[in-house]
Parts: C-alpha cells; structure tokens; sequence
C-alpha cells in the first residue's frame, strides 16, 4: 500500500497548465524533477527548478510532488456513518519536511500476484508535515459489527452533615463491540467511539496495543481482528456524580437499600439502620392519626346524611326525634375522635422532632 500511495501521491499532486484555446493536443508528461517545496504563512509554495516551453495549443502535466508516503491500511468504524459495517480506509502520514496540498487521492493495492488493482478514491485535506490523515474510500463489507449498550450506577460512599447525605456515585456507560472478521487477513480496526460531556474514558484498550487517539468528537481506539474470527471489544465511560439526600425525607424503601448497600461503609449503614427504626415510629404514628381522620370523615358523611333526613319529616313526629337522637349522638363520637386525633397528631410531631433530632447529631465525614 505504500507503494501505491505513492503513485497516489503524484497523481493529486499533478498540475496542468493549458494555454489559448486550439485543437486538442495529447497531453505529454514533462520529464523533470519534482517542483520544491517552501512553506509560506499560510500556503505551500511549489517553485520548479527549469522553465517550461509549450508549443501554441499544447499541454502539459507538471509534477509536484514525487515520493513515497508512510501508509497503513485500517478499517475505521464508526456506528454514525453505518451501523454494521466499518470503511476500507488508510491512515497517511506526511514524514516530509512540507505540506500535502488537498485534492483527490487515487488508491491503488497490489493483490497475492502483486497486480495492481484499483482501491478507490478519497479526498485528501491539507496535511502539515508529522501529521496523520485517515481517508476511507469504500465499506468494508467482509468486516461486520454488533453493538449494544449497557448503564450501571454505583455507590461509592457519601457524607452526613447536618441531617444531610451526600452519597457519591460512579456512573458506569459500557458499550460492547462484537467484531467478526469474514476476511482471509486479520483486520486493524479503529473504533471511533463518541465522547460524551463529564465522562471520561475508563477502559478501552487491548493488552499490548496501541495508544489511543482523540479527535475533538471521538476516542479513536484500536483492535486487531484475527482472520475469520469474531473478537469482542469493551468500551467504558465513567462519570462521577454527587446526589444530596435529606435524611428525614427518606422513604422506608430507601432507606433500606442503602442499610443492605454493600459499597456503603460501616459507618454509614449503621447510621441508616437506626434511622429506620425512628422512621417505622413516624410511619406507625401517622397511620394512626390517618386512620383517626378516615372515621371523623365518615361519622360528618353521616351526620350530613341525618341532616338531610331531618329536614324531609314533620319536627313533632316521633322519626324527626329519633334522626335528632342519632345526630347528637354522631356529634358526641365526632368530638371524640377529634381529641383523639389532636393526640395522635401529637405523637406524630414528637417522633418526628425526635427522628430529626437524631439525623441532625450525625456528622460523618468521610
């Protein structure tokens, strides 16, 4: 391939010069070295080392650049571009002292015989001296790709200051590449993986491989692909994050988790369990005082319901005294109920404040 980069190379680099308009002349190659090369502020000055003389009418190619460039032969995947399949690409290095010019780049790839075949065509942009270039010019249609995704949250530790739990947590984003190879040769892969705001790459890196790249968009992480095997590739991101738990404000259920939570310390389990113990005593107060409130409720439906009757019988007739019974008698139980649920609302303060009390003494740090 870099051979044929080469051959590439010049034919990008060629330059025509036409002159007034005749009939059509064949084109001739100029047998002459390679312009030079000076790099100006902002472009690439090419300056030949003899003058050319044309002939009215005629043409010419002029040659620019004429040498061999570093090339290396990858397929480049990216589930952006296609989702299964990665692109036939090469990654192209300038190791000269000047600038590639942009244009378009002819590949060519000699096959087992050593023929010479046609690859494909990429667009070349400029490339400054010690500088890299991946250009893909078809899918790779022998190289397939399975990707999945996976979202894990852990609990690393956490504070509590001031009836405040701070917990910390490592969020983990883990996507797995199943590579297969159909090939005859084993296959360099570049995967590019995007990046995401706030997390930062963990693992993604074969034992003994390449360093990876970063573009401003992607992580470009190589894998080697055995000829006719399928290899599976893991990417994980991680993003640390902090939530903020008011301590008295707990559910029954979450509070739980975090007591069976095997990634919080000792410490701070142990704090959760007892605080489980003043939220069972909120919780029970509060069903009494509930359940208090669902018979008041029921006890004015009826009163409201007597209410009603009363006003559909005669006030002398025997019914009407005994609906005036009944609805003193609600009223009697109402009254009841109602001290009995001043008190309930009571307890319901008292094992608060005392819940809150305790959440507030605890200062743990670390």
């Amino acid at each position: 391939m870099q051979e044929s980069m080469a051959d590439a190379m010049m034919m990008s680099g060629n330059a025509m010069a036409e002159l007034a308009p005749a009939a059509p002349q064949p084109i001739a190659q100029a047998q002459m070295q390679a312009a030079s090369s000076e790099e100006a502020a902002t472009q690439v000055v090419f300056k030949y080392p003899e003058p050319v003389s044309l002939e009215s009418g005629g043409s010419v190619m002029l040659p620019i650049i004429s040498r061999s460039v570093p090339a290396e032969q990858i397929a480049l995947y990216n589930p952006g571009t296609h989702p299964t399949h990665p692109l036939a690409s090469i990654k192209l290095t300038n190791d000269g002292e000047a600038s590639l010019p942009p244009g378009v780049v002819t590949l060519y790839d000699r096959d087992s015989g050593q023929a010479v075949n046609f690859a494909g065509d990429a667009q070349l942009s400029p490339l400054p001296a010690g500088d890299s270039r991946i250009l893909s010019f078809a899918l790779d249609q022998k190289v397939s790709v399975v990707k999945t995704n996976d979202f894990e949250e852990r609990r690393i530790g956490g504070t509590i200051i001031d009836g405040i739990f701070n917990l910390n947590v490592k969020q983990l984003s883990k996507t797995s590449y199943t590579i297969e190879n159909n090939g005859e040769t084993d296959r360099k892969m570049i995967i590019e993986h995007p990046k995401q705001g706030g997390w930062e790459l963990q693992m993604a890196k074969e034992e003994g491989g390449d360093d990876i790249e970063e573009t401003n968009a992607f992580y470009r992480l190589p894998v080697t692909v055995p000829a006719g095997e399928d290899k599976p590739f893991d990417v994980i991101l991680e993003r640390p994050i902090q939530q903020r738990y008011e301590l008295t404000g707990l559910d029954g259920n979450m509070i739980a988790a975090f007591v069976a939570s095997r990634t919080l310390s000792e410490e701070i389990r142990a704090v959760f369990a007892e605080l489980s113990e003043y939220k069972q005593k909120v919780e029970d107060r509060r069903r009494v005082r509930d359940g208090l409130d669902n018979r008041i409720e029921r006890q004015k439906s009826d009163q409201e319901r007597v209410r009603r009757l009363l006003t559909s019988v005669p006030s002398n007739s025997d019914l009407y005294r005994r609906y005036l019974a009944d609805l003193n008698k609600q009223e009697d139980i109402v009254q009841r109920l109602m001290g009995e649920r001043f008190e309930a609302d009571e307890a319901v303060r008292e094992a608060e404040a005392a819940m809150l009390t305790y959440a507030r003494q605890i200062r743990i740090t670390g």
